[in-house]
């Protein structure tokens, strides 16, 4: 029997949906789909966004690591969690 993983949904605002097993998963997808996103590695994907939700928002979103960047969105509601399925790799 192969053991199963869990995956979570995390919506963001504007419509945009994500599959990630993890935060950094969620991370590494966020930074792929951002359209005008250069940025060579996730934390500097990670750094710039905090500091453009900080401009616009007014919030401050921590970017040490992968679980706090997403903890922070979720908390500001930037970010929503949805409904968790199971991924059959």
């Amino acid at each position: 029997m192969t053991k199963r993983k869990m995956a979570q949904t995390y919506y963001y605002t504007k419509g945009k949906a994500w599959w990630a097993r993890n935060a950094r998963d969620l991370v590494r997808q966020m930074h792929c789909d951002a359209p005008l996103c250069q940025e060579t590695n996730d934390e500097t994907f990670m750094l710039k966004c905090a500091a453009r939700v900080e401009l616009f928002d007014g919030a401050n979103i921590r970017w040490d690591t992968a679980e706090n960047f997403v903890q922070d969105l979720l908390n500001i509601g930037l970010l929503h969690k949805g409904e968790t399925v199971i991924d059959h790799d």
